[in-house]
């Protein structure tokens, strides 16, 4: 017992926190550009360690009316890197965006862009916009309509990608090499997104989605990015006008097998709910739904959010996103205001996957200017909890743990306090790996093993002593917090009318720490 009563002479806490927060907000120049019509984030084009973004404004008139323009940014600080304009009046250039690799072997990923109202599709430098191929079939409607990178689609080195139509022949695979045709299919393609190598043949293959398919049943549709051959097709009911297949893209290995899935919304499924199918890319089996009101307008891969080891999911509909667990489809969290999405890269540097939203409707600077923000999930581990059971002391309750700020490892800003103590006494936090609940002066002792103690505290005239940690100084080695650490805290303190043994403790908080 006095072993015990003298490891309280000081302590230490831990806490973390589920914190949803707005990255940084971009607007549209002039009304009408309809600026985050499309959004994609596109590797790291300026070369300085994060991935940087894009994002389409087709209602832009820098270079004629309606011409459009795309617009690529810095993921650092969101400074505007380069831009390109459409190539003509009425082009509607940035309808679509996406990243495509390094079509051009100068270690820069480059990007591709739609322009359907002169169908037509250019690819460009990510170094500085130059354009590296101008694609204009001679037939193909609203040629550009959708865009994507698909990976390699063919035995060279270099990446390739897709373009989408929504008039004859829609779906188009082209060269990274030489931006010669691959293969074109028919069919509408008004979403295209990469899938990996679903059916292991080892080439990289797509999905395109045409919403408006059979009477706006819709459909989804996945090729073999080698010979563009059907894998497999899925169908909404026209009864029903589900709109089957709207932002139909990959999401990444969500059910673990080692091969790539893929969702598309379903967001029109008027008389009943609104969701978004999430398949497997292996067996094209329902792996699970996610639902939402009106949801499914956009689907995105969001890269692994809370940290679980399995990407997680982004889904739109016209003013929220919703993140979900690609694990369970369970809810994550959800923003509002944004219509087009991407995810599944750290923007700003935080060691978290990031989300890229568009609102082309947004009239901040004039109707329909449009908007991009980015957002972060932030520190994804479950809030600290409290556990194991206080006993009142001398104010006639139990002593609470609680903590403030964040469990970020990197924010360095954790800190304790416990409520509920008698005022003006000594006390200190301690933490310890392996909680208990036992008997121990007044109280009861809320962890055992090895404990940690931090310096002296007083709980001051409110009786709320409070401890900032540093996680750079651990009171011992062997107290170390990392990222992905579990720790128990607890609050020791005097309580000399309190009974026999002059002290109590609070509670127990448990807390997860992320990077």
């Amino acid at each position: 017992m006095d072993t015990l009563r003298a490891l309280f002479l000081p302590c230490f806490l831990v806490s973390t926190a589920s914190s949803q927060e707005t990255i940084d907000t971009l607007f549209g120049a002039a009304a009408g550009d309809r600026f985050g019509a499309a959004v994609a984030i596109v590797g790291d084009v300026d070369s300085d360690g994060r991935a940087d973004f894009a994002a389409g404004a087709p209602g832009s008139d820098a270079a004629g009316t309606d011409a459009g323009r795309v617009t690529v940014y810095s993921g650092v600080d969101r400074k505007e890197l380069f831009s390109v304009d459409g190539p003509a009046p009425g082009s509607r250039f940035g309808e679509s965006v996406d990243g495509v690799g390094d079509i051009d072997l100068d270690g820069v990923d480059d990007l591709i862009a739609g322009a359907p109202g002169a169908s037509r599709a250019l690819v460009f430098s990510g170094v500085d916009g130059a354009i590296l191929y101008d694609l204009a079939p001679a037939t193909g409607g609203l040629f550009g309509t959708s865009v994507a990178g698909v990976g390699h689609a063919d035995t060279d080195a270099w990446p390739d990608f897709a373009v989408g139509a929504t008039v004859g022949n829609g779906v188009w695979v082209f060269s990274g090499r030489t931006g010669g045709l691959h293969w074109n299919a028919p069919g509408t393609a008004r979403d295209l997104g990469g899938l990996g190598d679903v059916d292991q043949d080892g080439f990289d293959d797509l999905i395109a989605g045409d919403y408006t398919f059979d009477a706006y049943g819709g459909r989804a549709v996945v090729y073999s990015g080698l010979t563009g051959s059907v894998i497999r097709a899925h169908y909404g009911d026209p009864g029903w006008q589900d709109h089957l297949g709207k932002g139909a893209t990959g999401v990444g290995d969500v059910d673990g097998d080692g091969v790539g899935d893929y969702g598309y919304g379903v967001p029109c499924n008027c008389f009943a709910s609104h969701y978004v199918e999430v398949i497997s890319g292996a067996t094209g089996a329902l792996i699970y739904w996610l639902s939402e009101y009106t949801i499914g307008w956009d689907v995105a891969g969001a890269g692994d959010l809370d940290l679980d080891g399995t990407p997680d999911i982004l889904a739109s509909v016209p003013g929220s996103v919703f993140a979900f667990s690609g694990a369970d489809g369970s809810d994550l969290f959800a923003y509002g205001s944004a219509g087009m999405i991407d995810g599944g890269a750290d923007v700003d540097g935080d060691g978290f996957p990031d989300i890229l939203a568009g609102a082309e409707w947004d009239s901040t600077n004039g109707n329909a200017a449009g908007r991009v923000s980015l957002y972060t999930l932030g520190c994804p581990y479950p809030a600290p909890q409290n556990y194991c059971t206080a006993l009142a002391n001398t104010t006639g309750l139990p002593a609470a743990m609680g903590w403030q700020n964040s469990t970020s490892i990197q924010a360095n800003n954790f800190r304790l306090l416990a409520t509920d103590c008698p005022p003006h006494q000594n006390g200190v936090f301690f933490y310890g790996l392996t909680p208990t609940q036992v008997p121990f002066g007044e109280g009861n002792l809320c962890i055992t093993g090895t404990m940690q103690r931090l310096s002296v505290v007083n709980t001051g005239s409110a009786g709320v002593p409070s401890y900032s940690l540093d996680f750079t100084d651990p009171p011992a080695s062997s107290g170390q917090i990392h990222a992905g650490d579990t720790w128990y805290f607890s609050f020791w303190f005097r309580d000399p009318a309190g009974g026999p043994s002059g002290f109590n403790l609070a509670d127990g908080l448990q807390a997860s720490f992320c990077p």
